[in-house]
């Protein structure tokens, strides 16, 4: 066999692998030729560790494809441990702003981009017109071709703008059909006005500029009896002469059963090259050397023995090769100044897939949860395309609350009575997924609902049964985003919410005013105990940065960041640091405090050395968030501060402190028990993180600036109360000292010159204990 038919045959596979680095195998054949790589969730740890795997693809040969399933929503890979942070097709289809759908794709562009993928296996093009669809469902943009069709356009523009090439599938339709190809061979309607409509988010894709079609393994009677993907008429005379389409011809995997069970996986590639693809995608399932080697021996055979001709194959080959993009020219986004897709897209991605899950969700009747909730979800079977996802919708919500229960129950038996047991005297919230295609999900909510109608139910997946329920939130797709957004709406910061004792106010005196009030307030001081392992993670984590040269920035707005600048204004005299040690970024004014790129602009200075504090009472101002996850990007230590657990700024840092307060007397009036719970855990850190560092001694200040005759007096008292030395010698001491207590009590403890203490001082790295020797 001819090793340049066999190298020819290579270029035009993309095949899949195990692991999270390259194994020899696939280093081997991608030196002989491979097309490129299909990353799955089983090659991904993080994205960090993805755009290594990605560059380490590329010392193997500089021009391969690096593909990938991320649709965003329920089907992501660079986050299936912790869910998408971007809404789905589906959402973004209810939404219906395509420039938002624009957006959304383009910072996920970004993530790619940034973790060396050339190729997005997305968006979905298919109209979604069976809701019984097991395969397709929220991973399209709805029901209306017009409507699919024109977010289509947008998704391929906002991706391809990021500099990842799209891929719109599944040509020429797969959602008018209750069969997964990946399971079984479906046959879908093909009637004039079926196809059509089928056809219409296709024709936009290509209009749009597309640069890659997948292919579906469905079979359209009236043109073919054989599936779409080995189909001449519909590759050749459909997608090529009557749509136009110039671009590359990906196969769905060829593994899949829709091929794999009926023609086999070597016929399945040979025809389908035959047909008019350019490449064959090896999914989900085989990932070893054989399956690879098999395919290419098979073409290659096929083109000896004359059932492919070689120009098909050197087409196919070449069409491949030519579907990577220049380098990104990021679009501006009408709804936001972020520059979308430039960088990690992690800072956009943020901010635009949580907006855009928070405008998808639609809310019907009585969806407030008290303290306390119970949270049962009721997981279907994952279907083959998204794969079995690392986290969970139900937990997200519940997670709001540090005191509701999460209970996972995935069928088809469900303990009824013993849910509604511990659901008793308690909020109860059924989270759910594609309820009409389900019964014994259907029949659980059903049974449940019976005994406790007060209940709410949250759809992850297409609303498509709405039972009797008091409360219902349909969040048209089941991302983490989207988890976070229902939650908002199930359980709004306690700040804002109204005082069990608001109402007493309005005939009260001033005695029984001031009586609520104190106790309000110590009841925000004791509820700091409940933290503390948290606030000691931070105070080490802040330490080991600013020991190393790093500063610590505070990230707020209105009360927060008055706070936040009187505690950074305080740090200097009281520890003796420089001014910019501890530095305050508050946002200016309310329209500010709404301005998440704001923040991200302010912390460009932050470097990955640094430690940021965002603070925020409700924990969703996004100033604080804007600025929080511009410096994680940097790789700074990133803390929150917030009184309200499981918010989206806890969410998005390394160390979230989180102090449930609860209402305020006077509601969402953050000056009151937040402000004081946020005032004693930021003294409490600064404090810790200093005295961690050497500038308190013996629970004194012996680092203060001593800038007036009042702390000229203080700083005497520290020195002459650890050395025991006559005033005069403090005098003179402190003189000498320039008027720092830690280097005059050093000298007069051991002898030493004020040179020669200073140098000890350094050398300690300006701790006194060890500087005297005892620690």
């Amino acid at each position: 066999m001819s090793p340049e038919l066999e190298r020819l045959a290579l270029r035009c596979l993309l095949a899949g692998f195990e692991g999270v680095a390259v194994p020899d195998w696939l280093r081997e054949r991608l030196e002989n030729g491979l097309g490129g790589v299909v990353l799955f969730a089983r090659n991904v740890a993080s994205r960090e560790q993805v755009a290594a795997l990605g560059a380490e693809l590329r010392l193997a040969r500089a021009d391969l494809v690096i593909a990938i399933d991320e649709e965003g929503g329920d089907v992501t890979r660079l986050e299936v441990h912790r869910g998408s942070s971007y809404p789905g097709n589906l959402a973004l289809g209810q939404v219906d702003d395509p420039d938002l759908t624009r957006s959304v794709a383009a910072a996920l562009g970004g993530d790619l981009a940034a973790a060396g993928v050339t190729l997005d296996l997305a968006p979905v093009a298919d109209v979604n017109s069976d809701p019984r669809n097991p395969v397709i469902g929220v991973r399209s943009f709805g029901d209306r071709a017009d409507r699919v069709a024109e977010h289509v356009a947008a998704f391929v523009t906002g991706l391809q703008s990021a500099g990842v090439a799209a891929c719109a599938k599944h040509f020429p339709g797969h959602g008018a059909t209750a069969v997964d190809s990946h399971r079984a061979l479906p046959v879908v309607p093909d009637d004039a006005a079926s196809l059509g409509t089928a056809l219409a988010p296709f024709r936009a894709a290509i209009a749009a500029g597309v640069r890659a079609i997948m292919t579906a393994h469905v079979v359209l009677p009236a043109y073919d009896s054989r599936p779409a993907t080995l189909s001449p008429r519909i590759l050749g005379d459909l997608l090529r002469a009557e749509l136009g389409f110039r671009g590359a011809v990906i196969t769905d995997g060829i593994d899949m059963a829709a091929i794999a069970s009926t023609v086999g996986m070597e016929h399945g590639s040979v025809a389908a090259l035959a047909a008019g693809a350019d490449a064959i995608c090896i999914g989900g399932g085989p990932a070893d050397v054989d399956v690879v080697d098999r395919l290419a021996r098979a073409i290659a055979a096929a083109v000896e023995d004359g059932s492919l001709a070689e120009a098909r194959l050197r087409e196919a080959a070449g069409r491949l090769q030519g579907i990577a993009l220049p380098a990104a020219t990021p679009i501006m986004s009408r709804r936001s100044p972020i520059r979308s897709g430039s960088g990690s897209g992690t800072e956009s991605g943020s901010a635009i897939g949580l907006e855009a899950a928070r405008r998808a969700v639609r809310a019907e009747g009585t969806c407030r949860l008290g303290p306390r909730a119970v949270v049962v979800e009721l997981r279907p079977e994952p279907g083959v395309a998204a794969g079995e996802p690392g986290w969970s919708p139900g937990r997200v919500i519940a997670e709001r609350d540090r005191s509701a229960i999460h209970r996972l129950e995935r069928g088809p038996e469900v303990d009824i009575p013993g849910l509604l047991e511990l659901a008793a005297g308690r909020p109860l919230a059924l989270v759910v997924k594609d309820l009409h295609r389900h019964a014994w999900a259907r029949g659980a909510v059903e049974a449940l609902l019976s005994a406790r109608a007060d209940a709410v139910v949250i759809e992850m997946g297409v609303p498509a049964w709405r039972p009797a329920a008091a409360g219902y939130l349909a969040a048209f797709g089941a991302s983490r985003v989207s988890a976070v957004a229902v939650s908002e709406h199930l359980l709004p910061a306690l700040t804002e919410s109204p005082h069990p004792s608001s109402d007493q106010l309005a005939g009260a005196d001033t005695g029984t005013l001031l009586r609520l009030m104190h106790a309000e307030e110590r009841a925000g001081v004791e509820a700091v105990g409940g933290v503390l392992p948290e606030v000691g993670r931070a105070v080490e984590a802040i330490a080991a940065r600013l020991r190393r040269g790093g500063r610590l920035h505070y990230f707020g707005a209105g009360s927060s960041g008055r706070l936040a600048a009187l505690d950074a204004l305080e740090c200097p005299a009281t520890f003796g640091v420089d001014p910019d040690a501890v530095v305050a970024h508050v946002a200016r004014d309310e329209a500010a405090e709404d301005d998440r790129a704001l923040g991200a602009h302010d912390a460009a200075g932050v470097e990955p050395g640094d430690a940021v504090i965002a603070i925020s009472a409700s924990g969703r101002t996004a100033y604080a968030l804007g600025g929080l996850e511009r410096a994680r990007d940097h790789g700074a230590c990133t803390v929150a501060l917030t009184c309200a657990p499981g918010s989206p700024l806890g969410q998005s840092a390394e160390i979230a402190i989180e102090v449930q307060t609860g209402s305020e007397l006077i509601a969402g009036s953050t000056r009151l028990k937040a402000g004081t719970v946020q005032k004693v855990v930021l003294s409490m850190v600064s404090t810790g993180v200093f005295t961690r560092l050497g500038h308190v001694y013996r629970g004194r200040m012996v680092d203060l600036v001593a800038g007036n005759e009042k702390l000229r007096r203080r700083a005497a008292g520290i020195v002459a109360d650890l050395t025991g030395a006559q005033a005069s010698r403090v005098g003179v001491a402190l003189r000498q000292a320039g008027g720092n207590p830690k280097l005059a009590i050093l000298m007069l403890r051991t002898g030493l010159s004020p040179e020669a203490a200073s140098t000890r001082l350094r050398e300690a790295e300006g701790d006194l204990a060890v500087a005297l020797g005892e620690a």
